[in-house]
């Protein structure tokens, strides 16, 4: 069978949505599937709880308008390897 990669992107203004726990975000059904994370200019915080358990995610892209992560924003992202900044 074919697998399926999800590719987030986050795009917006401002303060991104925190969660009380990793089951409250809208795209907790489809964390084994997301595989990169880019987060656009103009975005300015990863809410709590936002990618935690994305243990499949090895690429994040944040923009160097991010001032604030969350708690347990990339909690147990254990293939998480790149991170660029800008």
């Amino acid at each position: 069978g074919s697998e399926m990669c999800i590719r987030d992107s986050i795009t917006g203004e401002g303060v991104m949505a925190s969660w009380e726990s990793e089951a409250d975000v809208p795209w907790a059904q489809y964390r084994s599937q997301i595989k990169e994370i880019q987060i656009e200019d103009g975005v300015t915080s990863v809410g709590a709880y936002a990618f935690c358990n994305c243990s499949d995610v090895t690429e994040t892209v944040l923009p160097d308008s991010i001032k604030n992560i969350g708690e347990f924003a990339f909690f147990s992202c254990g293939g998480l390897s790149t991170v660029t900044i800008g």
